[in-house]
């Protein structure tokens, strides 16, 4: 090869829905990052917290802004995507399993979590950071709503990783696919304990590997939910002095 031929520019040899998938999964953690938190929402809208004295009711539409944030990112934009390609949502894991012989492990998987998020709820970086809604006690009716939206985040986000960026990338990538997905999700846990970070890691792969053999995201969809109501109930637990 020569020095020209070496120097010159090689486009990628992947088709169009790998490298779209990839490249909204950058834009996603941009967006993520600079607008998807809840606090931006106070930057966005001014006026209209500035009009909310009552503090829980300000924290639950932080909360809003942040759980509708993420459904769109997450599942409103990328079922766009496939519908405009004429592909249906349920080739990307949005069906119910096709097996079931997989699903032990997130039995498994739920019962270790459970244990690790009751010894994680002692220190105090996790009773800093859960309950991710604060006011139970002040607004329990409002942090039951917040809970049902949290729910549908959750479904979305696995809908993203475990549905459109795995499936989108698996044709090409094969079980490699796994890890490329990995690696986002985790970086979504950074700031957060490093167990549950570590956890990320682990599970991400998982997830993808049970995703791709059920050909269904409800496995982790349902995980997800039912650990981090565990370390909600622990840090809740911790703060009532059930558990000591």
């Amino acid at each position: 090869m020569t020095d020209q031929e070496h120097h010159k520019l090689s486009l990628p040899q992947v088709d169009h829905k790998t490298w779209f998938a990839l490249t909204y999964t950058a834009l996603i953690m941009s967006l993520l990052y600079y607008y998807g938190k809840s606090d931006n929402s106070l930057t966005i809208f001014p006026e209209f917290f500035a009009s909310i004295d009552d503090i829980p009711t300000r924290s639950f539409y932080t909360k809003t802004y942040w759980m509708t944030f993420g459904l769109i990112i997450y599942f409103i934009i990328p079922w766009i995507i496939i519908k405009s390609n004429k592909e249906k949502l349920r080739d990307y894991g949005l069906r119910l399993p096709t097996s079931y012989s997989h699903l032990w492990i997130y039995a498994v998987m739920l019962v270790i979590v459970i244990i690790l998020a009751y010894f994680a709820s002692f220190k105090m970086s996790f009773q800093m950071k859960y309950p991710y809604y604060k006011y139970f006690q002040e607004a329990p009716m409002l942090y039951g709503l917040f809970w049902i939206g949290r729910a549908i985040r959750f479904f979305a986000l696995e809908f993203f990783f475990r549905g459109y960026l795995l499936f989108s990338l698996r044709p090409k990538m094969g079980d490699s696919a796994f890890f490329v997905s990995m690696v986002p999700y985790c970086m979504l846990h950074l700031g957060k304990p490093f167990q549950e970070t570590i956890f990320a890691i682990i599970g991400g792969i998982i997830f993808c590997w049970i995703a791709t053999r059920t050909k269904s995201i409800w496995g982790a969809v349902v995980l997800h939910v039912a650990l981090a109501m565990a370390m909600d109930f622990f840090s809740i637990a911790q703060k009532l002095n059930w558990i000591s």
